[in-house]
């Protein structure tokens, strides 16, 4: 009877100590899921390089020029080319195609007043929202981007742009590096999430056992 009872103590001891072991190792995984986190906030907050700044002034002239070609009006300004919006008793309705006596008017002479009336306005296929700031500037950087983009980088160095005071001390990697250490982390995370479960469930199971 004695041996029996030692050998349940003995058992018993046992889970205790693994149940310490498994804690241990969760509290590893929680500071470590803790310091990487920190790290993550901190290349996310460090300021960008120069070389960077010249990356981001391009994208944002690319996306930008994206956007343009988005724009609704935009497409109903160069459908007026193919579906004019005729104002004339000649043509009432709106939805026949530019024929040939128009198309070649037009070709000829340009805008007369006639060939105006032909469309029902003048097209702005430039700047279709002239007095829209931020319409205009998409349209220049869709029409002009690369010319723009050329003309920044040949005078970028020369306006003597950078950072201040302690920002200088605090510049951060490359974007592009940063981007890989962010991915390592993220990777990381998701393989301590799935330890953290497995070492959870072993506890759960221990902790079943011993009522603890």
């Amino acid at each position: 009877m004695g041996k029996d009872i030692s050998t349940l103590t003995n058992a018993y001891q046992t889970i205790k100590d693994e149940l310490i072991k498994l804690r241990q190792a969760q509290k590893v995984l929680d500071d470590e899921e803790a310091a990487l986190n920190a790290r993550k906030q901190l290349l996310h907050k460090l300021p960008i390089p120069i070389d960077d700044v010249k990356t981001l002034i391009n994208a944002y002239i690319d996306n930008s020029g994206k956007d343009f070609l988005k724009d609704p009006e935009w497409t109903k300004q160069i459908r007026l080319f193919l579906y004019p919006n005729r104002q004339s008793d000649v043509f009432p309705k709106k939805n026949l195609p530019m024929n040939y006596l128009e198309a070649t008017s037009i070709i000829k002479d340009g805008l007369t007043n006639e060939n105006i009336n032909i469309f029902g306005e003048v097209p702005k296929i430039f700047l279709p929202y002239h007095d829209n700031f931020i319409a205009a500037n998409k349209a220049a950087m869709f029409f002009f981007g690369d010319a723009i983009k050329a003309k920044i980088a040949e005078q970028f160095d020369a306006l003597g742009l950078e950072h201040e005071g302690k920002d200088r001390q605090e510049v951060g990697a490359p974007i592009a590096e940063r981007a890989i250490e962010i991915e390592s982390i993220d990777n990381r995370i998701q393989v301590i999430i799935v330890e953290r479960g497995d070492l959870a469930r072993q506890v759960k199971e221990l902790t079943n056992l011993t009522n603890l």
